[in-house]
């Protein structure tokens, strides 16, 4: 699957439905399935360095100030030439440790498994987060 290395705090506003928008320099003509991993910066409350979420790319264009709220950017972030990656978030993955890199990149599909929250129960769901998740979050 294609994948994208993103910074952690906003891998996490991803996971919380909150960015909707990817904001980035240049534009790609990859739609579909897109796998969210966080870069290494080690950001409190973060999970640096794993897969952790799956996005679906609907649209490409440019960036408009309008774009700036569901992109979870400053105003100050605005400049032209930027490109408004439109996401549609699919699901989390169980925790995959991955080096990032420019541009997209592969991770290989046996390596991914995805988490269908709605068959879960509450408990397995808490199991997940207290026992997988959170030793990996950074404090």
């Amino acid at each position: 699957m294609k994948a994208l290395s993103i910074a952690s705090d906003y891998v996490a506003l991803i996971g919380a439905g909150e960015k909707k928008i990817e904001c980035r320099t240049w534009q790609t003509a990859h739609r579909g399935e897109l796998l969210i991993c966080s870069n290494r910066d080690r950001i409190p409350g973060t999970i640096p360095g794993h897969a952790l979420h799956i996005v679906r790319i609907v649209d490409v264009r440019p960036f408009k100030r309008a774009d700036i709220e569901l992109a979870c950017m400053r105003p100050t972030d605005y400049a032209n030439g930027l490109w408004a990656w439109l996401l549609e978030y699919v699901c989390p993955v169980m925790p995959i440790a991955v080096r990032g890199k420019p541009g997209l990149f592969e991770v290989p599909d046996d390596q991914i498994q995805r988490i269908d929250e709605s068959k879960l129960t509450d408990q397995e769901i808490d199991a997940l987060i207290n026992n997988v998740f959170l030793p990996l979050t950074v404090a």
